[in-house]
């Protein structure tokens, strides 16, 4: 019984690690990189492995604590970096005046508002001594961080968010609202995120099968984010255990894409091959060859609009 409870900390302590490495990195968990790999940048390469390692079945405390140490890794290169300045970018999107500006200030704010709970959080796991771990250790060593160098990025972004005024904080709904209205991409994965925080098993049913549905409509047309979304089991998605795999599947196919672009393989392969450490992602075993036959075919399809996606988006940038 000490032993199940020593894991049960553990699990959580480290799953700790990973939620404040995603927040700091400025990409909300799902947030769509831009053009990856097609178009090369830090902050891609940091969307595309917290999504990577973010969607792991094996464990989801452990596999987020990977995630935020490679995004963590990723951003924190030099000694003297000052951080993200997320009040700025708050208000830079909501000058925009457009819908996509109002999704990218609500996802900000969002962070903010989770800001003072993620530092307590960190440092909670510091006194359980949850970095002390051997995997912890293994996990923050692989990418160069260590606990205050994450801890102090995360006050960082605290004293920042001190700045946001209370009427900026409120507007958050709204803004989700005026992105889900118009149709913008993420914003119904987004605003379901918003609901199971606030309503938790309040949320209204109908209004949870339109945002299902619509999410499984943006997979289809080869959105990364969505079907990362759907292979994982954070958010009430009714997802079928064959459609999980499918999407599952998909997002294997995508990450192999990346490990054969030389400008992401040297990052990707290391994140990869953590996941892999803790256990890597398995079929389910209650599914038939015939199931998992079906399956991969609809993977291969996901693929392949996420392929036509990709090369569209990279024809429009020149």
């Amino acid at each position: 019984m000490a032993g199940r409870k020593r894991m049960r900390r553990f699990g959580a302590g480290v799953a700790v690690l990973g939620l404040a490495g995603l927040a700091w990195v400025g990409a909300v968990w799902w947030a769509d990189a831009p053009v990856v790999p097609l178009v090369q940048s830090d902050a891609a390469q940091a969307e595309a492995a917290a999504a990577v390692v973010a969607a792991s079945s094996a464990s989801g405390g452990v596999s987020l604590a990977v995630a935020g140490a490679a995004t963590v890794a990723l951003k924190s290169g030099l000694p003297s970096d000052p951080g993200r300045d997320l009040v700025r970018e708050i208000q830079d999107a909501l000058a925009l005046g457009t819908p996509a500006g109002a999704l990218t200030a609500a996802e900000l704010i969002g962070r903010c508002l989770g800001a003072d709970r993620r530092v307590t959080e960190l440092f909670e796991a510091q006194s359980q001594q949850i970095f002390q771990g051997v995997l912890a250790k293994k996990m923050l060593s692989l990418f160069g961080v260590d606990e205050q160098r994450l801890i102090e990025h995360m006050q960082k972004e605290q004293r920042n968010c001190q700045g946001l005024d209370a009427q900026t904080r409120s507007m958050r709904p709204a803004l989700l609202q005026r992105a889900l209205d118009a149709r913008v991409e993420g914003a119904p994965l987004r605003y379901l995120e918003w609901l199971v925080e606030t309503q938790g098993d309040k949320t209204d049913p109908a209004q949870l099968q339109v945002l299902r549905q619509r999410i499984r409509d943006e997979a289809d047309a080869g959105s990364m984010v969505a079907m990362y979304a759907l292979a994982s089991e954070k958010l009430p998605l009714a997802v079928s255990a064959e459609a999980r795999h499918s999407y599952l599947r998909a997002t294997d196919h995508i990450e192999e894409s990346w490990v054969k672009d030389d400008a992401m393989a040297g990052f990707l392969k290391p994140v990869l091959a953590m996941r892999q450490l803790l256990g890597g992602r398995g079929a389910d075993p209650s599914l038939t060859p015939e199931q998992l036959q079906v399956a991969e075919q609809q993977a291969l399809r996901l693929f392949e609009a996420y392929r036509r996606r990709e090369l569209a988006r990279h024809r429009s940038v020149g």
